[in-house]
């Protein structure tokens, strides 16, 4: 399949082929147009008024179309059933699902695949572009439909020939094949079926919620199908003999490979150059939608569309967030803590988009973190009124969630805002062209300034010494052998692997894993008292002493002051790599001492310096930092964060510095392992801001 279409796509189209091409342009749009005139006649035939309400157009209900005959006007000039000269829209049709056919052509088949100019040919056959030199046979059905005007029908055939594609589908297997494909996929051809709107300038509204399915293979599914244990012990070895067996069988073959087409063909779809000039940012059928509003929906019409948060994230997205916020007139964001979708997790956030065409330069208007739609309209008339009423908290009184408005909650998608959300860059001038952004969800218009001025602290031209690692991947770590899974205690720190539930808020000894871990809420809470100085908590993972040369894993490192020679010789910030928005704490920081190791759903940062280690966990442990990223469309922790992080600006005022350093001491090394971080950094701190309720300020290490 792929030398196919490197040579159909691929190769320099000849003059011949080029000037075939041309005639059937002229030809298709020819088609399209009859076809459409033809749609509108069969419309103003086949509707009958029904009034309801009084119509201010006084149109009355007049005498009905009889609904066989309705079925038969449908049967013979729409569908062509037993009518031999087929008819413009299913000459296009065909030439249409052809062109739909060949992103999904069955893998069995591919020796069937056409050449380009074999294509041509037979598009040319469909199209009536060639003579096809057939007469209809006695018997075998009308000429034309006996329900259409007959000089309409004599008109078209002297204009466009006679086709009867039901006798070329008996002559070309290759047509047959075709209408298996049409058949299975069952493509909508938007300019086809509404071909009398569009021509007209489109919908004038537009209500949906597409399909939030992101398009990938997955076999296990199919193959769950045929024995529903497959689902959950898919790659149980005593499964392996039967697995065979059943992918043995010619038609569950055939059916995975039709499901693999199908999958893949949506997905070189969605990537094609259709799309080029938008980048979806991932096969999801839904920015599909996105992209197609423009194209269905009239210049002045409205479009209003349930999606995913996703497009108004990161880089990725940026080419179909910046097709779509220009045509945007409101965002509502939700989050499903009322449950409005029953099959959505609670916290999880969802779009409403309404967009317009024509809106004279008017700036978008979101409203973020709503969880019922009734909020809507109070807040929009309260801006639009500038009744500002003090915004709520997320919840009430009764610890329910908030549904009240106000009109700091509507907040204008302008170049303040877009500036608050580009962070720490230059003052920009052309907004709409800025791509690595992604929309702040901030409960309150008044935040946009602040937010603007935390972004200007941000950064600083000093350069820090520091080494970020995710360390053990952990489905090639346990295929390689490097850790290994046991639900206990490890022998000695060096064996200990940190999970992301393992680790709390500036606490490496957050929980332990139950004895049996069946999912992310088998983990309990360790009570700190000074029992647990020396100790480890409970894990799932160990690392393996028989293989233990984990380069891969554990960087090697070039820090001449510490003498360190592996991530895992430092102390380490560690962080959780999800962020969860919708957590008391987003950001969830602690220091980790070394020798522990972690797995990949946390991420952690050695730092050549105590006091760049200090001062980056300070500021991760802030409120203001952990609300730029809530309020940030952010979803992973990554590398790159903890240099934006251990960049911001210090304070000028060194007693302050020191004080904050003096918190993170405290409030980080609560274990016997923490002692040489705190003894490095003891001397040079003065306590004496605690006062007397300091109560080991002359003890030495506090381990607790």
């Amino acid at each position: 399949c792929k030398k196919w279409n490197k040579a159909f796509v691929g190769d320099i189209f000849t003059e011949s082929q080029i000037a075939h091409l041309q005639r059937l342009s002229k030809l298709v749009d020819s088609l399209w147009k009859d076809w459409a005139s033809q749609q509108q006649q069969l419309r103003e035939r086949t509707t009958d008024p029904l009034p309801v309400w009084e119509d201010p157009t006084g149109a009355e209900e007049g005498d009905w179309t009889p609904l066989l005959l309705k079925d038969r006007i449908q049967e013979q000039e729409v569908q062509g059933r037993d009518v031999a000269n087929t008819n413009a829209r299913l000459r296009l049709k065909w030439a249409m699902d052809y062109w739909v056919a060949l992103w999904f052509w069955p893998i069995s088949e591919a020796a069937s695949l056409p050449s380009r100019d074999t294509w041509l040919l037979e598009l040319s056959m469909i199209l009536g572009d060639l003579e096809q030199g057939i007469s209809p046979e006695l018997g075998q059905g009308s000429l034309f439909a006996d329900t259409q005007p007959k000089q309409l029908a004599v008109d078209f055939s002297d204009k466009h020939g006679f086709v009867n594609v039901e006798k070329l589908k008996t002559e070309f297997d290759r047509l047959q094949q075709v209408e298996a494909v049409a058949k299975q996929i069952r493509p909508l051809h938007w300019d086809l079926e509404f071909a009398d709107l569009l021509g007209s300038g489109g919908f004038d509204l537009i209500v949906g919620n597409p399909p939030w399915i992101r398009v990938q293979w997955d076999a296990i599914p199919i193959l769950s199908e045929m024995n529903p244990r497959y689902y959950d012990k898919f790659n149980d070895p005593k499964y392996s003999t039967p697995r065979q067996e059943d992918l043995a069988q010619e038609t569950n073959k055939k059916n995975i490979l039709l499901e693999y087409s199908l999958a893949t063909g949506i997905k070189a779809f969605l990537g094609s150059k259709f799309f080029s000039r938008i980048r979806l940012g991932g096969a999801n059928l839904y920015r599909g939608f996105l992209v197609m509003n423009n194209l269905i929906g009239h210049k002045e019409g409205i479009t209003a569309l349930l999606h995913d948060v996703a497009i108004y994230e990161g880089k990725s997205t940026s080419e179909i967030r910046n097709h779509i916020l220009p045509c945007s007139k409101f965002l509502f964001r939700f989050i499903n803590q009322l449950r409005l979708f029953r099959d959505l997790k609670n916290e999880q956030r969802f779009e409403m988009s309404i967009f317009s065409r024509n809106l004279n330069n008017e700036n978008p208007i979101a409203i973020f973190d709503l969880f019922h739609p009734k909020t809507i309209s109070g807040c929009l008339e309260m801006h639009a009124q500038q009744e500002h009423s003090p915004p709520f908290g997320s919840k009430d009184s009764n610890n329910q969630w908030n549904t009240k408005s106000s009109g700091f909650r509507a907040i204008e998608i302008n170049k303040e805002y877009i500036q608050a959300c580009l962070g720490n860059t230059p003052e920009i001038e052309d907004y709409e062209s800025q791509s690595d952004y992604g929309l702040l969800s901030l409960y309150d218009s008044r935040l946009v300034g602040p937010v603007s001025k935390l972004n200007n602290s941000l950064g600083s031209s000093e350069q820090i010494s520091h080494n970020a690692s995710m360390m053990y991947i952990e489905k090639t770590a346990l295929k390689e052998g490097y850790i290994y899974r046991n639900e206990g205690f490890a022998d000695n720190e060096e064996k200990v692997i940190l999970g992301g539930p393992n680790i709390l808020h500036s606490n490496p000894l957050g929980a332990s894993c139950l004895p049996q871990v069946k999912n992310q809420r088998s983990y309990e809470n360790i009570f700190l008292n000074n029992s647990f100085a020396s100790s480890i908590p409970r894990t799932l993972f160990q690392k393996s002493s028989e293989n233990n040369n984990s380069n891969n894993f554990d960087p090697a490192l070039d820090f001449k002051k510490t003498g360190a020679t592996r991530h895992s010789d430092l102390f380490r910030l560690c962080l959780r790599r999800r962020l969860n928005p919708n957590q008391e704490r987003t950001l969830i920081p602690c220091i980790i001492p070394p020798g522990w190791s972690h797995v990949h759903t946390l991420i952690s940062c050695g730092f050549e310096n105590d006091i760049d280690l200090l001062w980056t966990c300070a500021i991760s442990l802030s409120l203001p930092i952990d609300f730029k990223y809530r309020s940030s469309a952010k979803t992973d922790f990554f590398a790159p964060d903890f240099k934006e992080l251990s960049r911001i600006k210090r304070p000028e005022s060194s007693l302050l510095f020191k004080m904050i350093l003096q918190r993170v001491l405290i409030l980080s090394c609560i274990t016997s392992q923490h002692k040489p971080l705190w003894d490095r950094n003891w001397p040079e701190i003065n306590f004496n801001w605690l006062g007397d309720h300091y109560e080991f300020k002359e003890k030495g290490y506090p381990r607790v």
